[in-house]
């Protein structure tokens, strides 16, 4: 579907999304491949990231989303000149209204957990591809108890030989 939002992420089985220091480094042991991530990441046209998947990004060397188009939640500049990536400092609603007129393809929410929680509040997203990993990292639920919880199907899930498990759901 052009333009569809998408929060696609993968998660320990206590809803985490990074460990306690930030880092995806629990995931390592479960190839991507598994999850079909090369095929997503080939329909996206942009992502919005939060400014911590920002910095861990830098952190992790050569940009690793291509040139992708990047909208990054922050109220502080971004340290970079790559043209792709761009800052945006007002409400998700803002910004994923800017990416849907910019693309027909899919926008990718790709996090952290704020701006997950910040789109499904704001009932944004079309459609979640979680992918589910058999780690423990530590107290931390990805949904707040208090926002909106719009009604979602599953339209497929998947168990892999690594013992993840991944889901796809779309709004009802």
């Amino acid at each position: 579907m052009a333009g569809q939002v998408v929060l696609s992420i993968a998660a320990s089985l206590d809803g985490r999304l990074a460990d306690a220091a930030g880092r995806v480094s629990f995931l390592d042991p479960y190839p991507a491949s598994d999850f079909a991530f090369d095929e997503f990441v080939a329909g996206v046209g942009s992502i919005l990231m939060g400014r911590t998947s920002y910095d861990r990004g830098r952190e992790l060397g050569p940009w690793p989303y291509g040139a992708t188009p990047v909208l990054v939640l922050s109220h502080r500049p971004l340290d970079t000149e790559l043209p792709f990536l761009k800052r945006f400092d007002g409400p998700i609603s803002g910004a994923i209204a800017q990416l849907k007129a910019q693309t027909e393809k899919v926008i990718w929410i790709m996090g952290g957990g704020d701006v997950a929680r910040q789109a499904l509040d704001a009932n944004l997203v079309d459609r979640i591809e979680l992918a589910i990993v058999p780690e423990l990292l530590g107290a931390g639920p990805l949904w707040r108890p208090d926002g909106v919880q719009p009604t979602f199907k599953p339209v497929r899930s998947t168990m892999h030989a690594t013992g993840a498990l991944s889901i796809v759901l779309e709004r009802a």
